[in-house]
Protein backbone atom coordinates (compact mmCIF):
# COMPACT_ATOMS: atom_id res chain seq x y z
CA UNK A 1 0.00 0.00 0.00
CA UNK A 2 2.87 2.30 1.13
CA UNK A 3 4.14 1.46 -2.60
CA UNK A 4 1.28 2.54 -4.32
CA UNK A 5 0.52 5.93 -2.41
CA UNK A 6 4.34 6.97 -3.30
CA UNK A 7 3.99 6.54 -7.02
CA UNK A 8 0.92 7.90 -6.77
CA UNK A 9 1.97 10.87 -5.71
CA UNK A 10 5.25 10.47 -7.25
CA UNK A 11 3.39 10.73 -10.39
CA UNK A 12 1.00 13.38 -9.42
CA UNK A 13 4.01 15.85 -8.25
CA UNK A 14 6.02 14.94 -12.20
CA UNK A 15 2.88 15.96 -13.73
CA UNK A 16 2.46 19.11 -12.12
CA UNK A 17 6.07 19.66 -12.63
CA UNK A 18 7.00 19.87 -8.97
CA UNK A 19 9.42 17.19 -9.01
CA UNK A 20 10.90 15.52 -11.85
CA UNK A 21 11.94 12.26 -12.33
CA UNK A 22 15.21 12.29 -11.89
CA UNK A 23 14.25 12.94 -8.33
CA UNK A 24 11.36 10.96 -7.89
CA UNK A 25 13.62 8.22 -5.70
CA UNK A 26 12.25 4.73 -6.80
CA UNK A 27 14.57 1.81 -8.87
CA UNK A 28 15.30 4.30 -11.93
CA UNK A 29 17.48 3.35 -15.33
CA UNK A 30 17.44 5.67 -17.99
CA UNK A 31 18.36 4.50 -21.49
CA UNK A 32 19.88 7.48 -23.75
CA UNK A 33 18.01 8.48 -26.95
CA UNK A 34 21.44 7.36 -28.99
CA UNK A 35 20.62 3.44 -28.75
CA UNK A 36 17.13 4.00 -30.76
CA UNK A 37 16.87 2.97 -34.14
CA UNK A 38 15.03 2.78 -37.58
CA UNK A 39 11.65 1.33 -36.81
CA UNK A 40 10.24 -0.50 -40.06
CA UNK A 41 11.15 -1.45 -43.38
CA UNK A 42 15.31 -0.39 -43.57
CA UNK A 43 15.63 1.51 -46.85
CA UNK A 44 18.44 3.79 -47.17
CA UNK A 45 16.46 6.95 -47.42
CA UNK A 46 15.21 5.46 -43.97
CA UNK A 47 18.84 4.90 -42.67
CA UNK A 48 20.52 8.29 -43.87
CA UNK A 49 17.73 10.15 -42.54
CA UNK A 50 17.70 9.31 -38.80
CA UNK A 51 20.10 10.89 -36.91
CA UNK A 52 22.02 9.76 -33.44
CA UNK A 53 23.61 12.32 -31.62
CA UNK A 54 25.15 12.39 -28.04
CA UNK A 55 22.12 14.45 -27.35
CA UNK A 56 19.42 11.73 -28.73
CA UNK A 57 17.77 10.43 -31.90
CA UNK A 58 16.08 12.83 -34.52
CA UNK A 59 14.67 12.79 -38.04
CA UNK A 60 16.90 14.88 -40.77
CA UNK A 61 14.41 14.04 -43.84
CA UNK A 62 13.26 17.24 -44.90
CA UNK A 63 9.79 15.59 -45.87
CA UNK A 64 8.69 12.57 -44.26
CA UNK A 65 8.14 11.86 -40.85
CA UNK A 66 9.86 8.75 -39.10
CA UNK A 67 9.12 6.11 -36.78
CA UNK A 68 12.32 5.77 -34.42
CA UNK A 69 11.99 2.25 -31.24
CA UNK A 70 13.32 2.94 -28.55
CA UNK A 71 13.80 -0.15 -25.90
CA UNK A 72 13.32 0.18 -22.32
CA UNK A 73 15.73 -0.57 -19.74
CA UNK A 74 14.05 -1.61 -16.30
CA UNK A 75 15.17 -3.72 -13.21
CA UNK A 76 11.83 -5.79 -12.89
CA UNK A 77 11.82 -5.20 -9.59
CA UNK A 78 8.40 -3.55 -8.72
CA UNK A 79 4.40 -3.55 -8.54
CA UNK A 80 4.00 -0.81 -10.67
CA UNK A 81 6.08 0.45 -13.50
CA UNK A 82 6.57 4.52 -14.77
CA UNK A 83 8.13 5.51 -18.23
CA UNK A 84 9.21 8.74 -18.85
CA UNK A 85 9.92 9.91 -22.40
CA UNK A 86 12.13 12.86 -22.55
CA UNK A 87 13.00 15.41 -25.51
CA UNK A 88 11.55 18.34 -27.65
CA UNK A 89 8.60 18.71 -30.59
CA UNK A 90 10.45 21.25 -31.85
CA UNK A 91 9.18 24.73 -33.18
CA UNK A 92 5.74 25.99 -34.72
CA UNK A 93 3.46 22.75 -35.59
CA UNK A 94 6.56 20.37 -34.80
CA UNK A 95 4.76 17.13 -33.00
CA UNK A 96 5.99 13.78 -31.09
CA UNK A 97 3.60 11.19 -30.98
CA UNK A 98 4.26 8.20 -29.32
CA UNK A 99 3.30 4.48 -27.82
CA UNK A 100 4.61 2.87 -25.08
CA UNK A 101 4.05 -1.01 -25.53
CA UNK A 102 4.69 -3.46 -22.72
CA UNK A 103 4.66 -7.20 -24.15
CA UNK A 104 5.06 -10.98 -22.89
CA UNK A 105 8.18 -12.73 -23.24
CA UNK A 106 6.75 -14.87 -26.27
CA UNK A 107 6.24 -10.98 -27.66
CA UNK A 108 2.23 -10.82 -27.18
CA UNK A 109 1.06 -7.22 -26.59
CA UNK A 110 -0.29 -7.05 -22.81
CA UNK A 111 -0.64 -2.90 -22.89
CA UNK A 112 0.15 -0.21 -24.82
CA UNK A 113 -0.41 3.25 -24.11
CA UNK A 114 0.12 7.03 -26.26
CA UNK A 115 0.95 10.58 -25.90
CA UNK A 116 1.64 13.45 -28.28
CA UNK A 117 4.15 16.00 -27.34
CA UNK A 118 4.30 19.81 -28.34
CA UNK A 119 6.68 21.58 -26.45
CA UNK A 120 10.43 21.90 -25.85
CA UNK A 121 11.50 20.31 -23.60
CA UNK A 122 9.09 17.33 -22.87
CA UNK A 123 8.94 14.68 -19.95
CA UNK A 124 6.23 12.52 -20.81
CA UNK A 125 5.51 9.46 -18.86
CA UNK A 126 2.57 6.47 -19.00
CA UNK A 127 1.84 4.65 -16.04
CA UNK A 128 1.64 0.97 -16.09
CA UNK A 129 0.28 -1.68 -13.31
CA UNK A 130 2.01 -4.68 -12.69
CA UNK A 131 -0.68 -6.89 -14.47
CA UNK A 132 0.40 -5.06 -18.03
CA UNK A 133 4.29 -4.87 -16.90
CA UNK A 134 4.74 -7.98 -15.06
CA UNK A 135 8.82 -9.31 -14.36
CA UNK A 136 9.63 -10.72 -17.28
CA UNK A 137 7.61 -8.77 -19.72
CA UNK A 138 9.37 -6.17 -22.40
CA UNK A 139 8.81 -2.88 -22.65
CA UNK A 140 9.44 -0.34 -25.88
CA UNK A 141 8.88 2.97 -26.83
CA UNK A 142 7.81 3.84 -30.66
CA UNK A 143 8.07 7.67 -31.83
CA UNK A 144 7.09 9.17 -34.67
CA UNK A 145 9.53 12.03 -35.22
CA UNK A 146 8.86 15.41 -37.52
CA UNK A 147 11.11 16.30 -40.34
CA UNK A 148 13.80 18.80 -41.13
CA UNK A 149 15.18 17.92 -37.04
CA UNK A 150 12.13 19.27 -35.53
CA UNK A 151 11.70 17.00 -32.92
CA UNK A 152 14.16 14.27 -30.84
CA UNK A 153 14.11 11.70 -28.17
CA UNK A 154 17.15 12.47 -25.77
CA UNK A 155 16.36 9.38 -23.57
CA UNK A 156 14.04 7.08 -21.56
CA UNK A 157 13.74 6.40 -17.61
CA UNK A 158 11.92 3.31 -16.19
CA UNK A 159 11.14 4.11 -12.36
CA UNK A 160 9.89 1.21 -10.47
CA UNK A 161 8.55 0.94 -7.07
Amino acid sequence: MKAVVTLALVAAFVSLSIVDHAHAGGQALTTPGAVCALQGPATLEGLLAIRVSQRGVSNNDPQVRRDVVCPVMRSGEGDKLAIFVDGEAGEGSARVACRVQSRRIDGELLAQKTFVATTTPFSTFVLFEFVDAPQFSYQTVICTLPPNGQGMIYGITALES
